[in-house]
């Protein structure tokens, strides 16, 4: 309403009366309107020592008729339109965005607030962008207007980040779901129960605490998590011992179910010893981190397409570094040939990346790795169970786990439960436990866990019957969406990479298959993939229907269709096998 544009300027007139000069004015303006600080060119015109040329009119009312708040406040000089900004930062947020309009007079005002997605809504001060990036003070600050603050503005740096993440549509909002053991891929949706998000209730709150959804984008590929025997030996243990370990390995917590699990990983991938984490992301950070700080002068070869918990371990140790194209073993034999022969070299790599489905050459690099003398660690995380006779992954399917000399898997995923882990020579195993950190240093996992995670392994050991499900599903998944002209990424794996290419239609596309259809699948965008190539990572297993699937297909169709994206030609490539 009108008296709130009028205590706008009012205020304004407040900060005028201070010794401020033009030059101060728009960097103090710039530190808290969030529409100056998003144009640095406004900012960086006015930085002269001339006080006529220090504002530029015309840039600076460009910049205010974009301001939901400054748009309509009508002053007819330049100074007043800088004062209003600075004001800007102190007016009454509740009062300005609850209003219909700022200004009565105007009707572009009015239409500008009417379209204003927080207006008239309860908590405006923590929903409305610009309120975030604000942090709004009133008019008895202690901040000198005249001149830089004395303290340093911490929520200033974190709400700027903060509010990259929105603008790029990279920005997470976890769904709150509880799964359901007997009626599993169906899970039950709830309401945040956290009050860390930044986004608006839209992005929270979309569908009715309590209602029933299918997922489709868990990594329990197999629906291990579930099964009975895997519940019971959990269960088992739980009421003999307890919840807790009781302390790190070194300490208290090294159970008898512990050592029994690292027996059981080091005979699935036929390595003398195996060593356990708390999840994979660790074991891959302490092994990679640690190697390459222990062996001098030590090279790393990785894979450009390689997970974060490789980066972040060769990145700790310090060591030197070669990035090779994703799987092209010609230039990995290239970048080794130009090193020193006699430096310590480990090249990793993954079998299956998670993101796209794509198989590393193993054999291939195991070759390149022989000839230069280099230790291969290979990541199968994402084949763990899936593959292989007992489930050991791409290089046991292949039959190359002797030339693989540290082999890194989790618990979490084909498994169902929790905990990563890496198998190798002893000595190797030996340096690690002695020596890393990320190990050394942690809680060791609770044993009725340790126990749910052996009788995992032991039944994938046994069978080959959920995999062969598994395969089938990814097989009849990848059809239906070829038939109907959905771009699935080419994979040679179970992993169905869904193309979108857009962050934000990618991010819209799974609120509406949550809000119109019950399913859940995420929105895979930057940083998991690089910006351009946003996707829906959709991993269908033994527990879904082919009438789930169909399902499945027509909604995202109609997604496809609403959003005018495009189709391609019908392509076959679930060639899978196990």
């Amino acid at each position: 309403m009108r008296a709130a544009s009028e205590k706008i300027l009012r205020v304004g007139s407040k900060v005028s009366s201070t010794t401020m000069t033009a030059e101060k004015a728009v960097r103090y303006a710039s530190s808290r309107c969030p529409f100056l600080h998003h144009n640095p060119g406004v900012v960086s015109a006015t930085s002269t020592t001339s006080a006529t040329s220090v504002l530029q009119p015309t840039a600076v009312r460009t910049i205010a008729k974009q301001c939901p708040v400054m748009h309509s406040v009508k002053t007819p000089g330049t100074d007043n339109i800088m004062r209003s900004f600075c004001s800007a930062a102190r007016a009454d947020y509740k009062a300005v965005h609850g209003s219909k309009t700022l200004n009565e007079s105007s009707a572009e005002s009015s239409d500008m607030c009417q379209r204003c997605p927080f207006s008239q809504k309860e908590g405006i001060e923590t929903n409305c962008p610009v309120n975030s990036v604000l942090s709004p003070v009133n008019a008895e600050s202690d901040e000198d207007l005249s001149g830089e603050s004395s303290n340093f503005n911490y929520n200033e740096v974190i709400n700027k980040e903060i509010e990259k993440k929105l603008e790029d549509s990279s920005y997470r909002t976890f769904r709150a779901t509880s799964r359901n053991v007997d009626k599993y891929p169906e899970v039950t949706y709830h309401q945040p129960a956290v009050n860390y998000y930044s986004s608006s209730d839209e992005d929270k709150n979309l569908a009715e605490c309590g209602s029933s959804m299918e997922m489709w984008c868990s990594n329990d590929y197999l629906g291990m998590s579930r099964h009975p025997e895997v519940m019971k030996a959990a269960s088992d243990v739980l009421m003999a011992s307890g919840v807790g370990a009781g302390g790190t390995r070194n300490i208290a917590g090294n159970g008898h179910q512990h050592e029994m699990l690292e027996s059981e990983i080091a005979d699935l991938h036929k390595k003398d010893s195996a060593l356990l984490f708390s999840s994979c992301f660790v074991a891959n950070d302490a092994c990679l981190g640690l190697l390459g700080s222990m062996l001098p002068n030590c090279i790393y070869y990785s894979d450009a397409d390689n997970h974060a918990s490789m980066i972040q371990g060769i990145r700790n140790s310090r060591a030197q570094k070669r990035i090779f194209r994703h799987n092209d073993v010609e230039h990995l034999d290239e970048l080794l040939g130009k090193d020193d022969s006699k430096a310590p070299k480990i090249i990793a790599f993954e079998s299956v990346y998670s993101m796209c489905g794509s198989i590393a050459p193993i054999d291939d690099i195991a070759e390149v790795a022989k000839k230069h003398n280099a230790l291969t660690f290979l990541d199968e995380v994402h084949a763990v169970g899936l593959y292989g006779d007992r489930g050991a992954g791409i290089a046991e399917r292949d039959g190359l786990q002797d030339k693989i000399d540290i082999v890194s898997g989790t618990l979490a995923k084909a498994y169902g439960v929790i905990g990563g882990y890496i198998a190798a020579d002893r000595n190797i195993i030996d340096l690690i436990r002695c020596y890393a950190p990320g190990f050394i240093f942690t809680t060791s996992l609770p044993p009725m866990l340790a126990a749910a995670a052996r009788k995992s392994v032991q039944i994938l050991k046994s069978t080959n019957e959920y995999r062969e499900q598994h395969q089938a599903a990814a097989k009849y998944m990848i059809d239906r969406l070829s038939q109907v002209g959905i771009p699935v990424l080419p994979t040679e794996s179970h992993i169905v990479p869904v193309f979108v290419g857009d962050a934000d239609i990618c991010q819209q596309i799974s609120k509406d298959l949550m809000r119109e259809h019950g399913m859940y699948v995420a929105a895979i965008n930057y940083p998991t993939v690089p910006r351009g190539q946003e996707r829906l990572r959709v991993t269908p297993g033994p527990l879904h229907s082919e009438e789930m699937m169909d399902g499945f297909v027509h909604a995202l169709e109609s997604c496809w269709k609403k959003y005018g994206l495009e189709t391609v030609p019908q392509t076959n490539n679930a060639s899978l096998r196990l």
